[in-house]
């Protein structure tokens, strides 16, 4: 303890509290004993000793880390940016601190759904969009033409009620070489058909059911089915049938490469048996890939202030799980962490509070909204199939777009500004300004474009009551924006302002 000018100071001497050297080492515990301490008069228990509520629960938070970034997945309905949680996080942002929290999983309820936390106002509110690459199982392929032989890694969706598939050296042979025919194996097969039963059979998904398709081609002694996606089906679990085949899928690229190869007079050999590590997952093309997440929250606040503000990839995410193992889950909580992380990048290139000041988190913060790039309004319709409006998705619910972390990341241009709430009321605000700042050594040129999102009707189908998920349909609504004439550019270590 030290003592100044009357004021008690308490210092951390041994450990890190934000103001002196960072000393790590691979002890994760500080050995003080202040925080034993306490946790002993509130829950402590021994043979001779009890603390004062001796059955309760502890959740203990290390907060002297002078951390950079905090991360919140978590909230409820409650779109108030005054909100205790909300005011107490945007504080915590004026202090330089990055905070991203969760904009929640509500999309089923449409607009002005917003969540608590992540209403604050200084807060990064996370939405989530659907990932274009989702966890799948490896195989290997070996494309054998004109005398060469590779071997190429690929991902497969095994059948979601049966193991994996563990067979190695059969024939991979299409069923057809048009890669057109949506309906391929959707009738019964010509009498010609050759026998299957030797032969990894690869059959276009196409618009029947598989378990027709894996009907027809059992008839011909099939026992193993390999559907290819279509290039415009998102990804799909595989069932298998009460038949005696297996069936699994992989993605339209692939197929197509196998069907070339063999069409040109190769073929194609499989392994399926390189499973060492059943946590091991590649990577599997979705076509849903970049569209927003159904069940993720709509803004705004009940301010009709501006949320969410950025999205992320959020659904179908593999990661770590209990006890060693690794799992899918999908969510706005899963979208918010990848935003922390991509901030944590930022940091550790440039650095953070501690070397920019109190300033860092909003600077960070505008920066990180002004990398999105639209994103298309989209919907999955019940079979599965992607329905693209025209429209781009409005910022009630994706905020500015899809985060891109390399113009994060790598630009040498920054923007100060305030979200663009135009208050289309008897109070409009008809100017928006913006200052960019050209941190690089060469000038930069600016175009200015609209990319108009489709406006909405929040009014639902009952009288009085806000639209649900349902009763959302985009609408041709393109504002009349006037933008900065001639050519703008920004030289070297210049800041210049555009309205």
């Amino acid at each position: 303890m030290t003592r100044s000018r009357g004021k008690q100071r308490l210092r951390l001497v041994t450990e890190y509290d934000g103001s002196n050297e960072k000393n790590p080492d691979a002890d994760p515990l500080d050995s003080l004993g202040h925080g034993t301490h306490v946790a002993g008069i509130i829950a402590g228990k021994s043979d001779f000793y009890v603390g004062v509520a001796p059955e309760a629960e502890i959740l203990a938070f290390k907060v002297f880390g002078a951390a950079d970034i905090i991360t919140a997945s978590i909230g409820r309905a409650h779109g108030f940016s005054d909100g205790p949680w909300a005011t107490i996080a945007s504080r915590i942002v004026e202090q330089g601190v990055i905070i991203t929290i969760a904009a929640g999983n509500d999309g089923d309820e449409g607009p002005f759904y917003a969540s608590s936390g992540s209403s604050g106002k200084e807060v990064l509110a996370v939405a989530s969009v659907d990932s274009s690459r989702v966890p799948a199982k490896p195989w290997y392929a070996t494309f054998s033409l004109g005398g060469e032989a590779n071997t190429t890694q690929l991902a497969y969706i095994p059948p979601v009620n049966r193991g994996l598939w563990n067979i190695t050296g059969l024939p991979i042979v299409p069923l057809a070489y048009d890669t057109t025919n949506p309906a391929e194996a959707c009738s019964p097969l010509p009498d010609s058909t050759p026998d299957l039963s030797n032969v990894i059979v690869l059959v276009r998904r196409g618009t029947c059911t598989p378990y027709v398709k894996q009907t027809n081609v059992e008839k011909f002694g099939a026992r193993y089915v390999l559907f290819y996606n279509d290039e415009y089906r998102p990804y799909e679990l595989v069932a298998n049938s009460a038949y005696k085949s297996q069936i699994a899928l992989i993605d339209a690229k692939a197929g197509a490469a196998i069907i070339e190869t063999v069409k040109s007079g190769g073929n194609v050999t499989a392994d399926f048996t390189v499973l060492a590590d059943r946590n091991w997952a590649v990577g599997f093309f979705d076509a849903a890939g970049g569209i927003p997440s159904q069940y993720t929250s709509w803004g705004g606040t009940y301010e009709l202030e501006i949320k969410p503000d950025i999205a992320a990839p959020g659904a179908k995410i593999y990661s770590t799980y209990l006890d060693g193992t690794y799992k899918v889950l999908s969510g706005t909580s899963m979208a918010t962490p990848y935003v922390a992380g991509v901030a944590a990048l930022y940091i550790s290139k440039h650095g953070g509070r501690s070397v920019h000041g109190k300033g860092f988190a909003k600077y960070l913060s505008r920066r990180i909204i002004s990398s999105g790039e639209s994103i298309p309004w989209q919907i999955l319709e019940p079979q599965g199939l992607p329905t693209d409006f025209g429209y781009f998705a409005p910022i009630t619910q994706v905020g500015n777009g899809l985060l891109n972390a390399t113009k994060l990341l790598e630009y040498k241009t920054s923007l100060s500004f305030d979200k663009f709430a135009l208050n289309d009321t008897g109070s409009f605000i008809r100017y928006h300004k913006v200052e960019i700042t050209n941190n690089g050594d060469e000038m930069v040129t600016y175009n200015f474009t609209l990319e108009p999102a489709g406006g909405f009707v929040a009014q639902g189908r009952t009288p009085g009551l806000l639209a649900d998920i349902l009763d959302i349909k985009p609408m041709n609504l393109v504002p009349n924006v006037t933008f900065p004439s001639g050519i703008f550019r920004v030289n070297p270590g210049e800041t210049k302002q555009a309205q």
